[in-house]
């Protein structure tokens, strides 16, 4: 347990420090989007590439990411549905029901419990979510939150971004089997160093942002709280619907995989929606959007350590 309450340490220090830094005046909004440029350009591209460099590609995988996809997949529709037939203002249904945060609040809580040799068992359920997020979700909000209206240019600047080159060249590399880690060469050493190095500025710079967007005006928390039970009302539903019907005739019903697969459904959206989001959203959004990703990542905490008691694992 103490991986895990190291990671979720890490969770509530760097949320923390974002909180004290609006409080005090040390950031400006406009340092927080300079810093947002970071995130956006270096960081997580790095992250991408790394991640999907390592992968082994099977054609095993393929019933567990369409049905992880596919679960993402109906729950960011039903969160336009919902919008649509209630006629709220809220728009952000869509960003909080769908995308599972994977690394930051499930990997340390599943590796705790289980340790780092049967990690695989979590770690399969992901790269349905990671196709998701980063091939569709990116163009389905944009388009929900501009209602409809196709944006000037979304198509080349698609091309042009950095994410997208991230996963590219990390695709590449893993089918080529080619890992720069390894490599004695100087130059690519040094490339890997890099790469790394920025790769490790991701979480914390995205806690960051996250908790100076924060607001712990009690407005807030009801409706986080109100969209955290809708998000995991719909999520067990769908999630094990599809389990049933789908996974379970693909993937053996260990105590491993079942407790993998709770786990996923449990998580919160990531940590980066807000980022990606910021142009579209106003400031009652956004500071809504943020509380309910904190939030629900207590309740994954919760439930977590509440299925992992009942279970006997």
């Amino acid at each position: 347990m103490v991986q895990a309450a190291s990671g979720i340490l890490e969770i509530v220090i760097f949320l923390f420090i974002g909180i004290l830094f609006k409080r005090f005046g040390i950031l400006t909004e406009k340092e927080m989007a300079g810093i947002k440029k970071v995130i956006l350009y270096l960081a997580i591209p790095s992250v991408l590439f790394l991640s999907f460099s390592s992968l082994e590609f099977s054609i095993a995988f393929i019933p567990v990411i369409g049905a992880v996809f596919s679960i993402n997949f109906i729950l960011f529709w039903l969160g336009v549905l919902l919008f649509k037939l209630g006629g709220s203002k809220n728009r952000i249904l869509p960003l909080c029901l769908s995308t599972m945060n994977f690394a930051l609040v499930g990997l340390p809580l599943y590796e705790a419990v289980f340790g780092f040799d049967k990690l695989n068992h979590y770690t399969m359920l992901d790269v349905g979510n990671e196709i998701f997020i980063w091939f569709v979700f990116h163009f389905m909000f944009r388009w929900f939150l501009s209602n409809g209206k196709a944006e000037k240019g979304v198509g080349s600047g698609f091309i042009r971004s950095p994410i997208l080159w991230g996963i590219m060249l990390g695709c590449v590399f893993s089918l080529l089997n080619i890992n720069i880690t390894t490599n004695g060469n100087v130059v690519i050493q040094g490339i890997s160093h890099g790469i790394s190095g920025l790769a490790k500025l991701t979480t914390p710079l995205i806690l960051l942002f996250v908790g100076y967007n924060i607001s712990l005006s009690p407005k807030y928390l009801k409706r986080s709280l109100k969209l955290t039970l809708l998000r995991l009302f719909l999520a067990y539903g769908i999630g094990y619907g599809i389990k049933i019907l789908v996974l379970d005739r693909f993937v053996e019903s260990t105590v491993y995989y079942n407790s993998a697969f709770f786990l996923l459904i449990s998580l919160p959206a990531i940590f980066s929606v807000p980022i990606f989001a910021a142009d579209y959203l106003d400031e009652d959004e956004m500071f809504t959007l943020n509380n309910t990703i904190v939030l629900h990542s207590i309740f994954t905490i919760v439930l977590f350590a509440i299925y992992t008691f009942f279970t006997g694992v």
